[in-house]
């Protein structure tokens, strides 16, 4: 086992700067050498994530779902009462993104995000169609969050639209 020692330091007043008590000239320009480096790589790697979003936004904009992926939104601003929404918002995009890479269908999605809009509120822990406002829980992201969630939604949106046919 290793004894603690004590060292004694200098402390400057003006600056609060722990005075090397060695009084290596070299250290201290070491320090500055270090920073100067760090802060060169803070800047590239800055440049790199700036140049990494603006290629995810190329590709949104590129993308050939594009057009479905806004519709989509559209029709979850519509069935959840959102219109001032942005259906453009990259955020919203991308979960859509998400779970069609996952494998799920446009009908799928789509009918998560009917099952959202019919089911919108909380109460005791169960999805209703009627509550209060601090009970309304419609983010596209939750219908969307996940597989499980999709499916959960998908199968509310089905029954909302098999008793909306049966009368």
């Amino acid at each position: 086992m290793s004894e603690a020692s004590l060292r004694i330091v200098e402390i400057d007043e003006e600056t609060g700067e722990v005075q090397n008590p060695d009084g290596c000239a070299r250290c201290r320009d070491v320090e500055v050498f270090d920073l100067l480096a760090a802060e060169k790589e803070n800047r590239r790697l800055l440049r790199k994530i700036n140049q990494l979003e603006r290629d995810k936004e190329t590709a949104r904009q590129s993308d050939s779902n594009r057009t479905k992926i806004i519709e989509l939104i559209e029709l979850w601003k519509e069935v959840t009462n959102h219109p001032r929404s942005n259906a453009h918002s990259a955020d919203r995009f991308d979960i859509v993104k998400a779970r069609l890479r996952e494998g799920y269908t446009f009908e799928q999605l789509e009918l998560a995000i009917r099952g959202i809009g019919f089911a919108p509120y909380v109460v005791n822990g169960q999805r209703v169609s009627e509550g209060k406002p601090g009970n309304l829980h419609n983010r596209l992201g939750i219908a969307l969050s996940g597989g499980e969630q999709v499916e959960k939604f998908a199968n509310i949106g089905y029954e909302a639209a098999r008793r909306a046919r049966s009368g």
